[in-house]
Order: structure tokens, then sequence, then C-alpha cells
């Protein structure tokens, strides 16, 4: 499943993964946008506000989700990297299955976000006012998760723990690094999961070329085919005819055969006998 909406600044469609909402206004806007509206706002000393409703904000809040990535959950974390880490995996079967759990919860509340309607009941609309209730409900209860874990630090937002990569992975839910409003520690997982993707749609893309050069080179047989069999064909007419004419003239030789034989054994019984002797037939 996947929900494009479009920036309300520059009006261009985008993923649901590259728009970023306003806390207290609810207007969502690509991350360019924000940023830009940042840096004008901090060069020029002044306060930030909404380019929709002019209300101030000190920064915006990152709802990054992928709804049902084709690419599937991520992997396990390297074993090296695990041991390095500390971590046990003893917990990893619980957390999937909490992960996979909040990973619905989410998908449900962004859909009624973006359709204005509630999952299963048409035509029942949904407030921003209780979006945002049920998204920070939820993003209270992954904090808890995490905090279960003992994860609670990101070591100066530069490296997360094998535990919160897989935790984030699952629920493709970016969340603020230890509870601040910085994404640095995200950028691994991101570009992790882009060049992944990237790769696949390279093989993707290798196989559908191989698969049309052989759906090409069918077409191209096929076609010599019915020209060889038209040529055939036409060949077999021809040889046909040719038969047909030879027949004809072998009747006609025949005739013209019988018609001579005929002829000389009528000449022989009647022609006189001193034509025969001048013939030197008779030796008198």
């Amino acid at each position: 499943m996947s929900v494009d909406v479009s920036c309300q600044v520059c009006l261009k469609t985008r993923e649901l993964t590259f728009i970023r909402v306003l806390p207290r206004c609810g207007h969502g806007f690509c991350k360019p946008c924000i940023d830009k509206l940042s840096v004008k706002a901090h060069t020029s000393q002044t306060e930030s506000t909404c380019p929709t409703c002019q209300q101030t904000f000190e920064q915006w809040e990152p709802i990054k989700v992928a709804l049902d990535p084709p690419y599937g959950p991520i992997p396990m974390p390297h074993a090296d990297f695990i041991e390095t880490a500390g971590v046990d995996l003893g917990p990893l079967v619980s957390l999937f299955s909490e992960g996979s759990n909040l990973k619905a919860e989410l998908m449900q509340i962004l859909v009624r976000m973006h359709t204005g309607e509630e999952s299963g009941t048409a035509g029942k609309k949904t407030t921003y006012e209780e979006f945002r209730k049920d998204y920070d409900d939820l993003v209270s209860r992954v904090k808890i998760t995490l905090g279960k874990l003992e994860i609670a630090t990101c070591h100066e937002h530069c490296v997360w723990t094998a535990w919160k990569r897989v935790f984030c992975g699952l629920l493709r839910l970016f969340l603020v690094c230890s509870w601040c409003n910085e994404q640095v520690a995200h950028d691994y997982l991101i570009k992790s999961e882009e060049m992944s993707l990237e790769l696949l749609a390279k093989t993707q893309q290798g196989h559908e070329t191989a698969i049309k050069e052989v759906q090409d080179n069918n077409k191209e047989v096929k076609r010599e085919y019915h020209d060889l069999q038209y040529e055939s064909e036409l060949q077999l007419q021809k040889n046909l005819q040719t038969i047909a004419t030879l027949r004809q003239t072998r009747d006609r030789l025949a005739w013209v055969i019988m018609a001579i034989l005929f002829g000389t054994i009528c000449f022989v019984l009647f022609v006189e006998p001193s034509v025969i002797c001048r013939s030197r037939v008779c030796r008198y």
C-alpha cells in the first residue's frame, strides 16, 4: 500500500515517506520546503511559521513510514555486530511479534489520516486531533518497548544499537533519536535500505531486459517461420503448376507419336513396290 500526498508549498505529489507534518497545525510539506523555511527563519532570526496558516513552530515533526514495503522485513544484523554491541538475542521473537502488531496499528492510523476515513468503516471521518492522539499514543508505546530493552541511549546521535535498528526496521517508523527531534542516527538504516532497493531495482530491470530480449527473439523466430512457411507454400504451388504443364505436354507428345506411327504404317501398307525397290528395300 502506498499513499501519495501533495506538498502545500511546491504542490508536488510525493510519497508519504517524504512528507513532514507540523506539530501544531497539522499541515504537511515535503522536507526540502521545510528545510528552506527553517534556514530562512534562522538566518533572519525570526520564528518559523507555517506557510498555510502562519502558526509558529520550532521544529517540524518527522512522520516517515513506508506502508507494506515490497522488499520485506529488514534482515537480522550481522553476528559480529550483535556480539560487539553486546545484545542479548533472547527477546528477539517477542520483539518481532510486538513490532508487527504496532506496525499494523500504525498503518490503520495513517490510512485514516490521509483518506479521512477509518479503515473498514467507509464514511466515518477522522479529524487531525484524533489522528494526533492515536499517533502520540502509538509513539509512547514504542518508547516504552524500547525502554524495556534498555536501549535508551544513542551514543550522541552517531550509532544506534542493533536492537534499535531491528525495531526501527520492523516498524518502518523512524522515531526521534533518543527522544529528541533529530534523525541523524536513522541515516544508516535509510541509506542501507535505499541501497538494497536500488540493487533490487537494477536486478529487476536486468531481468525485465532479458525477458524482453527473449520475447523479441521469439517474435523474430515466429516472423521468420511464417515467412518460410509462406515461401514453401508458394514454391509448392509453382511446382504443382509445373507438373500439370509437363503432363499436358506429355499427352500432346503421345498423340503426335501415335499419329506418326499410324501414318508410317499406312505408308508401308499402301505404297507401290517400285517405290520400295527404289528405296533399296527390295534387291531385284
